[in-house]
């Protein structure tokens, strides 16, 4: 095991369990994935040693990444746009964490036209590298809310409403695929969470939400289960 440190706080502290719950065995594509210091990369290992990451900036040497992809052995990292994405293998699991929601919106010095839609071109880009399960969590409650964008006004990151989520939910069954183990997660301090009911995204609950995001809809998708 590396000696890197770090503290596992915030959403972390829901996403990781629902990530270890979820996990099936095979092998691993981590999206989103190029430091390790949020845990995710540590959680995967711990059941499945074959471990593929990918990022739209590139690794760090030196890194818990690079430690478990290049000192381990464990697998490749891809310096890639998710969307361009090589489609040549087969991934048993797909996790997503809290990184879909940065899908088509403003990211560092980046100055692209915000994609709205890329967040649902992104889920079908996974059900194409997955024959196992997908695994996705994404912060919850209104889709730009304050804090959400960068010192431009840009938005880099979206939350995820009833509406949205029911897009969602009607995007994976036109690709024949169905939205499962679903779970909403609420914490009013960042520290302490639980799991709660969906009538908590309704507008006049709206004063729950914090400037950063603590609403995390977790759901995953069985591509083994194509209901064709």
């Amino acid at each position: 095991m590396h000696k890197l440190k770090y503290n596992i706080c915030g959403c972390k502290l829901v996403e990781l369990p629902y990530l270890e719950e979820n996990l099936i065995d095979g092998n691993v594509l981590i999206v989103g994935e190029r430091n390790g210091n949020e845990g995710i990369i540590d959680t995967v290992y711990k059941k499945n040693k074959e471990i593929d990451c990918t990022d739209i900036d590139e690794i760090d040497d030196g890194n818990i990444v690079d430690y478990y992809l290049n000192q381990q052995g464990a697998g490749t990292f891809f310096h890639t746009n998710f969307l361009d994405f090589p489609e040549s293998k087969k991934y048993d699991n797909v996790a997503c964490i809290n990184v879909l929601e940065h899908f088509g919106m403003g990211w560092g010095n980046k100055t692209d036209l915000i994609n709205w839609n890329w967040d649902l071109a992104g889920i079908e880009k996974m059900t194409r590298l997955c024959s196992g399960r997908i695994i996705i969590t994404v912060p919850a409650g209104p889709p730009i809310f304050y804090g959400d964008t960068l010192e431009s006004g840009v938005p880099f990151l979206r939350r995820y409403d009833k509406q949205r989520i029911e897009i969602i939910k009607s995007f994976v069954e036109k690709l024949n695929f169905t939205v499962e183990k679903e779970k909403l997660f609420f914490s009013p301090d960042l520290v302490n969470w639980q799991e709660t009911h969906f009538d908590i995204l309704e507008p006049q609950y709206s004063h729950h939400n914090l400037s950063s995001p603590n609403m995390i809809y977790a759901f995953c998708i069985d591509c083994s289960k194509n209901k064709v």
